[in-house]
């Protein structure tokens, strides 16, 4: 079982570095106030961002049920995009029309710089919500190790990216390295596996079943360790 486990629980730890990694350059390369705007546009992402994770909680047992049926999952994973992606959408044109709006509305005008930095984080919470539906799909075909290696890289070019983008950019700088790392995580997860035959899946039942305990147990962790980082 912990052998089952640990891919879940590196995956949990890389998340985590992911979140707080760029917030901690920019405290570091900027002033507190650019710290602080990007703080503001990102609570709003934050609080969007709660819906497609509700719905990722319905999405992985679903695709994992229907691991051995390829016809069933394809179909259902497909709705899935097409939901993700028009919530997505819908989020970041709001943002592009409303952000200034938004942002006086909840955190003052002292955070009006903050909307210049909504915008892009919302193309990136697009971006993300479908790398998070992949990721799942391949949780379900038991590629976590790929997932894990795709998350590892992102983190090396984030890092790579924001030391140069926040000195130069400040926190729009953040931004738009957010909107590429989340771009070239869906892109290097886009190519999904091959599914199994229709007539394994009585053989992956029991599989199944543990890999999504697991997956589950891994997904309670995440979230433990998300609300003590933000």
């Amino acid at each position: 079982m912990m052998r089952r486990a640990w891919p879940f629980a590196l995956a949990a730890l890389l998340a985590a570095i992911q979140m707080r990694s760029g917030l901690i350059l920019l405290e570091r390369l900027t002033t507190t106030a650019d710290a602080g705007a990007f703080a503001a546009a990102n609570r709003l992402v934050e609080a969007a961002r709660l819906i497609p994770n509700a719905f990722f909680g319905a999405l992985f047992p679903a695709l994992a049920s229907l691991a051995g049926n390829p016809n069933s999952l394809r179909q259902t994973f497909k709705r899935a995009l097409v939901a993700l992606s028009a919530f997505g959408i819908t989020g970041f044109a709001v943002s592009l029309v409303l952000a200034e709006e938004m942002i006086g509305l909840v955190f003052g005008v002292a955070f009006t710089p903050a909307a210049a930095i909504l915008p892009p984080l919302m193309l990136a919470l697009l971006f993300g919500v479908l790398r998070g539906a992949y990721t799942l799909y391949w949780y379900a075909q038991q590629g976590e190790n790929r997932v894990n290696k795709v998350n590892a890289l992102i983190i090396v070019v984030q890092v790579a990216l924001s030391l140069w983008a926040i000195p130069a950019y400040g926190p729009v700088g953040l931004a738009g390295v957010l909107v590429v790392v989340e771009a070239l995580g869906l892109a290097l997860l886009w190519r999904v596996p091959e599914l199994p035959p229709a007539n394994a899946e009585l053989a992956q039942t029991r599989e199944t079943a543990e890999r999504r305990f697991i997956v589950e147990q891994a997904v309670e962790r995440f979230r433990r360790l998300y609300r003590t980082f933000i």
